[in-house]
């Protein structure tokens, strides 16, 4: 009884059926028949054989789901990485968040601005790309004769061809040089739109201008006036006062209107505003009017006291603004672009191994961009170069046709600081050595890969490339050596310091800023 309680528990095992073994049971005679014996034996051992073959197979499946899950893990906290960065970035990019981050007001005060460097006009708390720079005479029409009202004065022709216009004439009292000379200028039926009325003399003078009868500007030393004018002004009035030991006589170039109000770019700059918050990322959030096409406004920020950079406005994307310019501006951008140089060592033939370094081997996950230097000075259409800090570059020294895929049409234009691609058009030598002028000799690569990021058993990450990757990346075998960029990190902000530049393109319409603020995350 124990001998078929044995053989049926063996059955049962191999077949995972009583019902089978009672039938099999019964038609043979294992003690009296040697047959039946081997019979089963053969039959035990297949299915123990087939048992084992099962489970080596489920073994092999549980490896290889183990390796898939670990893998999978890898690429999806590399994906929630990626996820999460992309959600900070619309998290700052959206206005309506500012009460659940960093959210400051960058003031456009006479306090907070520096003085020294701007040229921006400051009211209300509004940056207007007004400056006091003199309009170019040759834009300016000149006034007749009959615009002009002289009581008790008389008008002298300086230039021999003198008509009706007023250029190149002296005005005087008829009979004392001693009391102010006062006349009044009729601008009715002369202005169709805002302009400027200008007043430039051969020598400084003391002026006080009227308009429409009330004081616009009082006595102030100059040889070069201009009055802003507009459908609703209707007279311009002048009194000059005479300056010390001189007479009052006044010597024009020319008195007369221009409608081209702005011809030089203005700048802003603020003093250095304190924050001393870390953030990864901040955005600056405008209004302006740096929309329509008869602007132009440029941003630059430089962090905790470094070079300017310039950037993107978190809500100015449209196609006038530089693609390839930072909106979401990081803060470890400078620690990012430090570059770092990996050598590989031959673990197996064509298998090249690359060690990821013990400070980043936690924050590398499944994949990353890696650069190959241009060590032979290879000529080529194509470089990624490492930019550090902003630059201009010539396109004809440089020869340099795209950046980032996006075609430079100026003569000269900005590279902003990143790792940038750029399209050679006619490679020289000449060329290459005006990139190595501009931005350094060590900072011209040749090729960038995405690799994928290995562990071996005690969980250490590596980068394998095989000889191919190397030659289809830098032409030739050599010492291979790769780099990678440093880890995204938070920073403390310490300071942060702000330039505008605005320019009005039409010369009529004026830029403004009425509002920045900072955003941090």
């Amino acid at each position: 009884m124990i001998k078929e309680e044995i053989l049926k528990e063996l059955f049962s095992a191999c077949y995972d059926s009583e019902e089978s073994f009672e039938k099999l049971y019964y038609e043979m005679d294992l003690t009296n028949y040697e047959f039946d014996r081997e019979y089963s034996r053969v039959l035990f051992k297949n299915k123990l054989t087939d048992i084992r073959q099962v489970n080596k197979e489920t073994e092999d499946n549980l490896e290889m789901v183990s390796g898939r899950l670990e893998k999978d893990l890898d690429y999806l906290n590399f994906k929630i990485t990626k996820a999460v960065q992309k959600l900070k970035g619309a998290i700052l990019a959206e206005r309506n968040t500012t009460s659940t981050i960093y959210t400051t007001i960058i003031p456009i005060t006479e306090q907070e601005t520096n003085n020294q460097t701007t040229t921006a006009t400051i009211k209300d708390n509004i940056v207007f790309g007004i400056t006091s720079s003199n309009i170019d005479l040759d834009l300016v029409e000149p006034l007749n004769l009959q615009n002009i009202s002289l009581k008790g004065l008389e008008i002298k022709s300086i230039n021999k061809t003198f008509t009706e216009n007023l250029t190149d004439f002296e005005i005087s009292n008829k009979n004392h040089n001693s009391v102010p000379v006062e006349f009044s200028i009729d601008l009715r039926g002369l202005i169709k739109e805002s302009s400027l009325l200008v007043l430039k003399l051969k020598q400084v003078a003391i002026l006080e201008v009227y308009i429409n009868g009330n004081l616009y500007r009082e006595k102030e030393l100059n040889n070069y006036f201009s009055i802003p004018v507009d459908l609703d002004t209707q007279s311009i009035g002048i009194r000059s006062y005479p300056t010390l030991h001189k007479s009052s006589k006044l010597h024009f170039d020319i008195i007369g209107i221009t409608g081209f109000l702005y011809q030089e770019e203005s700048v802003f700059e603020t003093k250095q505003i304190p924050i001393n918050r870390e953030f990864t990322d901040i955005v600056l959030d405008t209004c302006d009017n740096s929309l329509i096409d008869e602007v132009d406004i440029q941003y630059y920020v430089s962090l905790n006291k470094q070079e300017y950079q310039r950037v993107n406005p978190s809500t100015k994307q449209s196609g006038k603004y530089k693609r390839n310019l930072q909106s979401i501006i990081g803060l470890s951008t400078n620690k990012e672009l430090d570059l770092i140089k990996i050598t590989g060592s031959k673990r197996a033939e064509g298998n090249i191994q690359f060690q990821i370094p013990s400070y980043l081997q936690n924050y590398l996950e499944y994949e990353t961009d890696v650069y190959f230097f241009n060590k032979h000075k290879e000529l080529t259409s194509t470089y990624y170069l490492l930019i550090k800090e902003d630059v201009i570059v010539d396109k004809t020294a440089s020869g340099i046709n795209k950046v980032d895929n996006i075609v430079q049409e100026e003569d000269t234009f900005l590279i902003p600081k990143g790792i940038r691609l750029v399209e050679i058009n006619s490679i020289t030598t000449l060329k290459y050595q005006y990139l190595e002028n501009i931005i350094g000799i060590n900072n011209i690569f040749i090729n960038k890969l995405t690799v994928p990021i290995y562990k071996e058993i005690d969980n250490n990450k590596y980068i394998s490339l095989s000889v191919p990757d190397i030659l289809r990346s830098v032409g030739v075998y050599d010492t291979p050596e790769i780099y990678i960029k440093n880890v995204k990190q938070q920073i403390n902000l310490n300071t942060i310091k702000l330039k505008i530049i605005l320019k009005s393109l039409n010369q009529k319409t004026t830029p403004y800023v009425s509002r920045i603020l900072l955003r941090g995350i």
